[in-house]
């Protein structure tokens, strides 16, 4: 019988398995990528220049990949690129959106609207053995970063992404979820090389060009984004849908009940503005006054919390959430939703639905 030989795992292995999450939804970048998380307070990093293709094809110029994703789509808040505005194809989601809005549902078409992020690579002057990183940036940074590389006066251009003589970024972030502010957007006051040393300078620019950002982006297929959507928005059982339409649940009756009663915690608080009328304990969602169990919590429930309420959801309830801090609030809801099994409500929207049908056929 041969020698059993014992194969160990790699460094990589053992991170995707650190980050690994109990839900099976859709991302626009490949797990194994390592992503840049930014941290409350100062953050100093140094932007590494462009080594990859635009979406169109074309050859960037800017160190940023623009791209447009949809966020929160189906049960499980799966993350699209979206078709039409990255790749110029028909996209299920845009058309869905489209049908929302000639609905006057304005609240679903928000939703689902494409954001754009900047991605990047950079290096985390703090944590410079982590070599280059993916940071998914908000436009609004680069937008900051952009009008800070230009001189008005002179016209002189700094570069940033220069690997000879570029310029360290900084910036704070500050606030939590709708909140947070990204402040003191700024180059460093002096140019320096990428690193010291040529040869790490060199393995980490040999690293993004072997890795081009345009490469590890996931371009979806439209069934399945139309699938993951329709499981979403609820399409069996239509006569199960108008029973429940008919009939309110015991939830919602008590919770009628309680608003004919007397208004809730927290509106009373915002009319009086009165910090006593408070909750004492936030992130634990009130019903007639009293705090709520998990097992009570709905996926309604979790979705009309605000940062604070999510963050600490997820404090005491041990949730397993991890880096809840980087994600926006609609995807922190949709991660804790999935963590405690919670589905989005099944609801008919006939119009959509029928689009969509229309869409496959064609």
């Amino acid at each position: 019988m041969a020698k059993f030989k014992y194969k160990r795992r790699g460094a990589d292995n053992v991170k995707r398995r650190m980050n690994q999450s109990a839900t099976n939804r859709d991302g626009f970048i490949s797990d194994d990528v390592n992503m840049y998380k930014v941290k409350d307070g100062d953050n100093l990093l140094r932007i590494l220049p462009p080594t990859f293709d635009n979406l169109n094809g074309t050859e960037a110029e800017h160190y940023g990949l623009d791209v447009f994703v949809h966020y929160d789509v189906g049960t499980d808040g799966s993350s699209f690129l979206c078709l039409e505005q990255n790749y110029g194809e028909p996209c299920p989601i845009c058309q869905a959106r489209l049908e929302a809005e000639a609905e006057g549902n304005k609240e679903l078409a928000d939703k689902l609207k494409a954001r754009k992020r900047v991605l990047m690579y950079i290096i985390d002057r703090d944590n410079e053995d982590a070599g280059p990183l993916v940071w998914s940036a908000p436009w609004t940074v680069d937008k900051d970063l952009s009008m800070r590389s230009f001189d008005k006066r002179s016209g002189d251009i700094f570069y940033p992404d220069d690997p000879e003589e570029g310029y360290d970024i900084e910036f704070a972030r500050t606030g939590k979820g709708r909140n947070t502010k990204y402040e003191g957007v700024q180059l460093a006051r002096r140019a320096t090389p990428l690193h010291d040393d040529e040869d790490q300078m060199d393995d980490w620019l040999e690293k993004i060009e072997d890795t081009p950002l345009n490469g590890l982006l996931i371009k979806p297929q439209p069934e399945h984004m139309e699938r993951i959507f329709n499981a979403g928005m609820g399409m069996a059982n239509p006569a199960k849908e108008e029973e429940e339409e008919e009939r309110p649940s015991r939830r919602r009756r008590r919770d009628e009940e309680a608003q004919e009663e007397k208004p809730s915690r927290r509106r009373r608080s915002e009319e009086d503005e009165t910090p006593e009328e408070e909750p004492a304990t936030h992130g634990e969602p009130q019903e007639s006054g009293e705090p709520k169990d998990l097992d009570d919590l709905e996926y309604n429930d979790v979705q009309e919390m605000d940062r604070d309420e999510l963050e600490s959801l997820i404090s005491e309830g041990d949730l397993d959430v991890p880096d809840y801090e980087e994600l926006e609030d609609d995807e922190l809801a949709a991660e804790i939703c999935a963590e405690l099994g919670l589905k989005k409500p099944r609801k008919r929207n006939n119009a959509v639905r029928d689009k969509l049908r229309s869409m496959r056929e064609d």
